[in-house]
């Protein structure tokens, strides 16, 4: 028995095993759900599962994940599925099962809603494409532990650290400060990215986990990362892009001789301090003050500045007018009547005199009446005449 326990405490995962098990679930786990750009795989021949449903995979980490939290029946749910069941029923003994499982619950714990952090992206390091950040989502104190920010590590040798920065997969190595050996970690902890000023550092717990533990306090929405190496990028990280570098313009962000670095206006330094935001005002200036720089590729429309654009505007009207004028003069000329039509006036027909919707009928007594005495009138004057 005890050699029993002493042989599992030595188990370690092999460099194949944990590449291969990192590879499926950034597949299946980030990159299936609602991510926007890809994780970079350690094996080069690794293709997509298309046993991996990207509805599937979402609506599962939605329901049982995100709103109803519950790590058990996910992981049962999601081992369900066809890409994750076909790649744990394909591995050969029970422990590389439990390690498999093991690993697909870090990935899941991500998207618990009490995860501090979330995954991000960035361009900085590959300026071409994006590879994965990691952004606070509430504030982290100093000394504490960031929750789900693990990983596991499994140490390389000399050969195999070659074959991977010769296929350009060395992106997650990273090299410890008490031993000097160089190990490959894998999980959510790898994709927090380098900075010379790292606001957290990578701490080993256990016999092959990685922690990380923030070392100043970090904001919502700043970026955490942490320190690979002295010379992670080139010698004294001469080629390093990050952050911190950019800020002090060292390393490979420095200028070279005789340039004169580009630094930000006085009265942009003011205006940010009252807090009054001048991005409108100076990304159109006024005549040759402006600073504007044009961008790489041209604008689909050109931008016309707003003086120009009102006198564009006049012009426009005048135009118009002058060719309505123009034009009317001759449309005037056969349409209106000359001087010699008004010598007559035109025979126009006579108005009807408007009367109500109804029609009026005469009323038949009236009429008797009154042409009974309209005979009587006229016999009258006949006797008149008579006489």
């Amino acid at each position: 028995m005890p050699g029993a326990s002493s042989s599992a405490k030595r188990h370690t995962l092999t460099l194949a095993q944990l590449s291969s098990y990192d590879d499926m679930l950034t597949d299946a786990l980030v990159d299936r759900a609602w991510y926007w750009t890809t994780i970079p795989k350690n094996r080069t021949s690794y293709h997509p599962s298309r046993g991996v449903k990207e509805d599937e995979i979402s609506k599962l980490i939605q329901t049982h994940l995100i709103v109803t939290p519950n790590v058990d029946l996910a992981e049962e749910k999601l081992l369900a599925t066809d890409g994750l069941r076909r790649f744990c029923n394909a591995l050969r003994t029970p422990q590389e099962k439990a390690d498999f499982k093991q690993h697909l619950r870090r990935y899941m714990q991500i998207y618990l809603p009490d995860c501090p952090f979330e995954v991000s992206s960035t361009n900085r390091y590959t300026v071409t494409t994006h590879e994965a950040s990691i952004v606070a989502r509430r504030p982290i104190k100093r000394n504490e532990t960031i929750k789900y920010l693990s990983g596991i590590q499994v140490v390389i040798t000399p050969e195999e650290e070659e074959v991977l920065s010769s296929r350009k997969k060395d992106f997650s190595i990273v090299v410890s400060s008490r031993n000097r050996m160089a190990s490959l970690f894998m999980g959510p902890a790898r994709f927090a990215n380098h900075d010379c000023g790292a606001n957290a550092k990578l701490v080993i717990t256990g016999q092959a986990g990685i922690d990380i533990v923030a070392i100043r306090r970090i904001d919502v929405g700043e970026e955490i990362t942490v320190t690979y190496g002295d010379n992670y990028f080139g010698e004294n990280n001469c080629e390093c892009l990050c952050q911190t570098c950019e800020n002090n313009l060292t390393n490979g962000w420095k200028q070279p001789d005789g340039v004169v670095p580009v630094k930000k206006s006085i009265e942009d330094d003011l205006l940010a301090l009252q807090g009054y935001n001048t991005r409108g005002r100076h990304r159109y200036g006024r005549g040759e003050s402006s600073s504007r720089t044009p961008s790489v590729t041209p604008d689909l429309r050109p931008k016309v500045l707003k003086g120009k654009l009102k006198q564009l505007r006049i012009a426009d009207r005048a135009s118009t007018a002058e060719s309505s004028l123009a034009g009317g003069s001759e449309t005037t000329s056969r349409r209106k009547r000359g001087r010699e039509s008004l010598a007559t006036p035109p025979v126009t027909p006579a108005k009807k005199q408007k009367t109500t919707q109804y029609e009026i009928r005469p009323v038949p007594s009236l009429v008797a009446d009154r042409s009974g005495s309209s005979d009587a009138e006229s016999g009258g004057l006949l006797s008149r005449c008579a006489v």
